[in-house]
This record gives structure tokens, sequence and C-alpha cells, in this order.
């Protein structure tokens, strides 16, 4: 009968649309907690490397900075012991430029 065509015609694109929809606001929610998701892990992981970075590399310029000054103390108290700057760099290994630097700050400190 055409009561029942028409019943079964709006069951079916009843439910098609409520199929449409459903698949639309499941895809857009799905797709907003993802991102939301996913930025929140990949800040988190930003956060966490850059950090570990950081660090790593503050403590290898500590070291460098440390290494310098020693070598800073070393030349200028040879320096002030009389030694020429061929001979410290021979006897440290440091390099002959840095003690050239050194014995021209020891100089200026003199002044």
């Amino acid at each position: 009968s055409i009561r029942e065509e028409m019943i079964e015609k709006g069951l079916k694109e009843g439910l098609e649309r409520g199929l449409k929809q459903g698949l639309e606001q499941g895809l857009e929610q799905g797709l907003e907690q993802g991102l939301e998701q996913g930025l929140e892990q990949g800040l988190e992981q930003g956060i966490a490397q850059g950090l570990e970075q950081g660090l790593e590399q503050g403590i290898e310029q500590g070291k460098e900075e440390g290494l310098e000054q020693a070598n800073q103390q070393v030349v200028m108290s040879m320096l002030e012991k009389g030694l020429d700057v061929k001979t410290i760099s021979e006897y440290t290994g440091i390099e002959k430029s840095f003690v050239e630097e050194c014995q021209k700050r020891r100089k200026k400190e003199k002044e």
C-alpha cells in the first residue's frame, strides 16, 4: 500500500539523513578531539625535549667556560713566574693564541 511505501521511504530517508548527520558530527568531534590531544601531546613532548636539550647545552657550556677559566688561571700564573708564551703553550698544550690573549690581558691589568 501507499501508506507502507511512504513509511518505508520516510524511514529510509530518515536513516540516510541520520547516518549522514551522525557521520559528519562524529568526524567533526573526532577531528577536534584528535587535534586537541595531538597538540597537547606534541606540546608536552616539545617542552620535554627542549628542557633536555637546554640542560645538555647548559652543562656543556658550563664545562667549556670552566675549562677556559682554569686554563686562564694556569697561564696567568705561569706568566707571573716569567715563563714565555711558547714555553707555556708547549708545557700546557694550550693554544699559543690563547696564551697571547692572556698576556695582553695581564699587561692591561698592570697598567
